[in-house]
């Protein structure tokens, strides 16, 4: 692996391993190895072949790429692409980590002896409880509002736990949720990832109401779809497609009946349109009676009787 290559490898096991869906003995393997190769106790032997041979930095490069290559592919592939668009978990974290370092700096310049922040006014220095709830005042330039029109509203025991944001997700989020979910998040990860990116948007009631009427619109479409791929499938079920091909004097066709073929008699003799790569179908290579299989929802299948007779 080239040096250039190793910050995006480092990142990409780091969302590997931070991810559920990668297995746990894989994850268990990279700790277990890194563990030995980062031991200053542990010195590898240099009778091993190569990897005696090898230095700690080599050798966690190797390991590094070891990991990634034996994760799942789809997994790995969709990972490298929020990598690419800068949606990672390593860049969430990033950002959430820097968000409550400028927050724990404004809030140590607050405190009593800290340097304060020039053209704020002094805080309170009675009580530390005092200092940490005039910090999150909303009458803080850039701070949250309470109070119509954006104003700021009093001090009180709801802003003082003020550390989260209710938000509906637009768009399907790794790690957070589904489109249409409401989550309670960070508000730095709202402010500074969802929202700008427009991938979330504020959890208000007129919002929330729209997201629950297009949450039964949607139920209401899925049970129509699942009630008519069943009465499709009960139709299907019921009938018999014939389709005529040349045969010899044995029975055997000289060609073959497949699923294009079933797809059309089936159009033709039944009235229902099926898409042939939804049937499954052994191909047929002599006259009698088969039966196909077509996928006509996620939850339901009919079984087709399929005869075969010589033309």
């Amino acid at each position: 692996m080239l040096i250039w290559e190793l910050p995006q490898q480092l990142r990409l096991a780091y969302c590997l391993a931070r991810d559920p869906r990668t297995p746990a003995p894989l994850k268990a393997s990279l700790v277990g190895a890194l563990a030995i190769i980062l031991n200053p106790a542990i010195d590898l032997p240099a009778w091993i072949p190569v990897v005696g041979q090898m230095d700690a930095i080599a050798l966690t490069v190797l390991t590094v790429r070891t990991f990634n290559s034996q994760a799942p592919r789809e997994l790995r592939e969709e990972i490298e692409a929020q990598i690419s668009a800068g949606q990672s978990r390593f860049d969430l974290d990033l950002k959430m980590g820097a968000e409550g370092a400028r927050r724990l700096t404004r809030l140590v310049r607050r405190l009593p002896g800290g340097r304060p922040r020039r053209g704020l006014p002094e805080p309170p220095v009675e009580r530390p409880a005092e200092v940490a709830a005039w910090y999150r005042s909303p009458a803080l330039p850039g701070g949250p509002t309470n109070g119509a029109g954006g104003e700021a509203g009093p001090v009180g025991p709801a802003n003082r736990g003020a550390v989260d944001l209710k938000v509906i997700l637009t768009q399907d989020v790794a790690g957070t949720g589904r489109a249409g979910d409401v989550r309670e998040v960070a508000d730095g990860y709202a402010r500074n990832f969802l929202l700008p990116r427009h991938l979330a948007q504020a959890a208000r009631p007129t919002a929330e109401a729209q997201i629950r009427a297009q949450r039964d619109r949607q139920r209401h479409k899925v049970e129509a779809e699942l009630d008519e791929a069943r009465a499709t499938a009960a139709r299907l079920e019921a009938g018999v497609v014939e389709i005529a091909a040349r045969a010899g004097e044995t029975g055997k066709l000289y060609g073959a009946v497949v699923n294009i073929d079933i797809a059309e008699a089936i159009e033709s003799q039944l009235g229902v349109v099926l898409d042939r790569r939804k049937i499954e179908f052994e191909p047929a290579h002599e006259v009698g009676d088969h039966e196909a299989v077509a996928k006509l929802h996620s939850e339901v299948e009919a079984r087709i009787k399929v005869r075969v007779v010589a033309a």
